[in-house]
């Protein structure tokens, strides 16, 4: 069986953001080599094509496969990733909070989540959960790409990018291998485990591959760090989770390949109305979170010599979160659905011209998006005046990176055009278009060591939602529609430096470091903005609307370290964040906390064995406001850091003298929250509920025959 590396676990940026390598001669089926490491740092998903990480001008992550096995949920294993926020929830996997570079749940319009290429909403519109819908166990990578830098994936990449990347037959299999077989199995102190199976097969003569995959999971209450508060000590949960993935390949040729693939996920659950923020309730909510994802691809790929590197892709995914409860007096039904179908092409050059290299990227997307919701209480229907309805985007896309000895000079644009409906109102109808532009250097200034600046802009068109709610849509607002609202619309600049050397200290060493500071406006951010001087509706507290009304700046900077000596690997990253109103000076949605995070890996090569851990610690955070009233009630925004620490290892067999396991088994086993410590997101208020679950140990176990 082809075995994934190991080493990726800290050599990347910070400690997720690049493939490693060895110098060393060793088996091709070896974790772990004896000599020294070289990093491999590149991205696809910044450019929309490889990019090497240390002269990108911009901030991405990048998580491999083994980065994956610390935690059964991606937001766990997104939360080591610079820039990138979590913990603000109650741990359930239904309902799990992020924001990248400042945006995310709650915002969700500004941050793009895609696998496989294609887009998905994790709240689907209702905000009551927060879901990635994903597999950790069949992810081979996830790139988190923040800031404005992303401008060629269009609309809602204010915050950044999460692209993940699911695995085929040909990641299991050696080339001369026609049939395999997984088994693999997951428990956790805290109540989750899982099974999981799966078939790799490819043909001798037929270049033709499949791959299929199933896993349940079960997820019940969890225990609270530190005993919880005075109110709970644990989380009520009920969560059973099925996927499946099925991936068909035909190698046409050798430059030309087909695959089609069908990704299902199916959650049933017994929980709260709103899974994140809500830790029990007396009435039970029986829900079934679904999501299908089609996706056909066709690649023509001559190499990095060619005019000529063709990608397309068809898709059509539908998700639906589909809920309720019965009583004696009220039987209530919500569902929230989420139907897409797009096209994505794309191709990348390679030529030489005027004294430089040039890779060229040329593509287009056009996306089809329809929402739909059902709200029936008592038989009673509730309109929301901004659905059903359908969004139309059409973007057109190019870059050039050209190369000129040292120097590298990037320039790109993306234009957009976007029409927003409502079925059945006319006056709601939308559309407007976008150009956004980007323009990077990096100059090697030394070997090893670059300079970096860049400028971008991003956008994001406004929802139906915003456009078009009206009524009173909860207990709080009665919603005016606002046909007039603008495109949000995010200039930043980012700059830095990168090194990256070996034999400094050894001659088995290597040092990669990033320091990327950036430094934007965000302007005619649409905001729901309260009306008391509109007068008493008929029904709720107050009239409100969504306006164009916030000009926010976003600035910070994040500084990234890894060092390797032989068999031990360390890593060390800070991130710094300010989101604030530019005429007030108060945070945008929340404070975040500085973060600083420590890692540390040791190989026993004669062991096939690596064993590690890792610090996290969050700094006081600066709030503004301090203080928030409730209901005649005052309570204060967390004002204390926090620590935690976490253990973590991997047993792969290789020359144990065992045929049953060499090459062909995987144990992955650690502790999270060592020291059963509490983590309070900056987001919340220091008496709340919300403290993180408690310590976990958790053994990962999985064959290939």
């Amino acid at each position: 069986m082809r075995r994934l590396s190991v080493l990726p676990l800290l050599l990347t940026l910070p400690l997720h953001a690049a493939e490693t390598d060895t110098d060393k001669k060793c088996d091709p089926k070896q974790s772990i080599c004896d000599d020294v490491i070289t990093f491999s740092t590149v991205t696809v998903e910044a450019n929309r094509s490889a990019t090497d990480l240390a002269k990108y001008a911009g901030s991405v992550g990048v998580i491999e496969e083994e980065d994956l096995k610390q935690s059964n949920q991606l937001v766990d294993a997104l939360s080591d990733v610079t820039g990138v926020e979590t913990g603000g929830d109650n741990g359930r996997t239904i309902g799990s909070q992020f924001t990248i570079r400042g945006f995310g749940y709650q915002s969700e319009q500004r941050v793009i989540i895609q696998q496989d290429g294609v887009p998905q909403s994790p709240s689907l519109f209702s905000n009551h959960i927060s879901s990635f819908r994903t597999d950790t166990d069949i992810l081979k990578r996830v790139e988190v790409v923040k800031g404005a830098s992303s401008i060629l994936h269009g609309s809602g990449a204010i915050g950044g990018i999460v692209s993940m990347q699911t695995k085929g037959a040909k990641d299991y299999l050696d080339d001369d291998q026609q049939l395999g077989f997984l088994l693999g199995q997951r428990y956790e102190s805290n109540n989750m485990h899982s099974t999981r199976a799966g078939l790799m097969a490819q043909g001798k003569t037929l270049p033709v591959d499949l791959f299929l995959y199933g896993k349940t999971a079960q997820y019940d209450e969890m225990e609270l760090a530190d005993g919880g508060t005075e109110n709970y000590s644990e989380v009520p949960n009920d969560e059973r989770i099925n996927t499946a993935l099925m991936k068909l390949g035909w190698d046409i040729s050798t430059n030309q390949r087909l695959s089609v693939s069908v990704f299902d996920f199916d959650e049933e659950l017994t929980t709260v109305w709103q899974t994140l923020y809500h830790t029990e309730s007396s009435i039970p909510i029986v829900g079934d979170l679904k999501q299908t994802d089609y996706v056909l691809d066709y690649e023509a790929l001559y190499g990095n010599a060619s005019w000529l590197n063709l990608t397309a892709k068809l898709y059509s995914t539908e998700a639906e979160y589909d809920r309720g409860y019965k009583t004696e007096t009220r039987d209530l039904r919500y569902a929230n659905k989420d139907e897409r179908w797009g096209i994505k092409l794309k191709n990348v050059a390679y030529f030489n011209a005027i004294g430089a290299e040039h890779q060229f990227v040329l593509g287009l997307d056009y996306a089809n998006r329809q929402e739909s919701a059902l709200y029936l209480l008592n038989d009673e229907y509730t309109d929301f005046g901004s659905m059903p309805n359908e969004y139309n985007d059409l973007g057109i896309y190019f870059q050039d990176l050209a190369r000129w000895g040292n120097v590298e000079l990037t320039l790109g644009g993306r234009f957009d055009n976007f029409e927003r409906s409502v079925d059945n109102k006319p006056n709601a109808d939308y559309d407007d278009s976008r150009f956004s532009p980007r323009v990077a250097v990096a100059y090697e200034a030394l070997p090893g060591f670059n300079l970096l600046l860049g400028y971008s802009e991003s956008f994001r068109a406004p929802t139906p939602h915003e456009t078009s709610s009206e009524g009173p849509l909860n207990p709080h607002y009665y919603y005016l529609p606002n046909p007039d609202l603008k495109a949000e619309t995010a200039e930043e600049i980012e700059g830095g430096f990168s090194y990256q050397g070996q034999n400094l200290f050894s001659t088995q060493d290597q040092l990669s470091i990033k320091a990327t500071y950036f430094h934007g406006d965000i302007k005619d951010m649409i905001t729901l903005k309260k009306l008391p001087e509109a007068g008493t509706p008929p029904e709720s507290t107050m009239y409100a609307q969504y306006q164009n009304v916030d000009n926010a700046r976003r600035k910070g900077y994040e500084v990234q370290a890894n060092y390797g000596l032989g068999p031990v690997l360390a890593g060390l990253s800070f991130e710094h964040l300010e989101l604030y109103d530019k005429q007030t000076k108060e945070n945008v949605n929340q404070a975040f906390a500085d973060k600083l995070h420590g890692d540390f890996t040791w190989f026993f090569d004669s062991l096939d064995l690596r064993l590690g851990a890792e610090v996290n610690h969050w700094f006081e955070p600066d709030q503004n406001p301090k203080t928030i009233t409730s209901r005649g009630k005052t309570y204060t925004y967390v004002d204390q850091s926090f620590t935690q620490v976490n253990l973590k290892g991997a047993w792969t067999p290789q020359f144990s003298g065992v045929n049953w396991l060499d090459d062909k088994m995987r144990l992955n086993f650690g502790v999270n929250n060592l020291f059963d410590k509490k983590y309070i997101n900056a987001s919340n208020v220091n008496s709340t509920s919300r403290v993180g679950t408690g310590t976990n140990i958790y053994i990962d176990l999985e064959f290939e025959i």
